[in-house]
């Protein structure tokens, strides 16, 4: 999945950006691309269905990768909820992942016994 996005680079040498800059970019780009890959083969995985990537990838999409410049705002009430909820998403996240994806609520039993 990071590989077939690795295209972006040949388009940010068209467009002119440096080398150096459009291999960083491509580079993380990849990065996250390929753990997102890897998080859309469990969601298949575990819901034997195609919808539950396919969803996942049009909320990121539209999403974007996550700004993480708003916590570092000087407003330390403002900074810290956002801190806290970026945590708490992340922890919810983990922890709810296993539990809404669990095959049986999917009726998977192609890849689970």
């Amino acid at each position: 999945f990071g590989v077939a996005h690795f295209h972006h680079m040949i388009e940010n040498l068209r467009l002119g950006v440096p080398l150096s800059r459009a291999l960083l970019v491509s580079c993380f780009q990849f990065a996250y691309t390929s753990v997102f890959g890897a998080f859309s083969a469990f969601l298949f995985l575990r819901t034997g269905h195609f919808l539950a990537p396919l969803t996942a990838h049009v909320f990121c999409n539209a999403m974007g990768v996550p700004s993480l410049a708003p916590l570092t705002l000087p407003d330390d009430n403002l900074r810290r909820t956002l801190q806290v909820a970026h945590g708490a998403g992340l922890l919810l996240f983990l922890l709810l992942c296993l539990p809404l994806t669990q095959p049986t609520f999917f009726s998977n039993d192609v890849y689970w016994d």
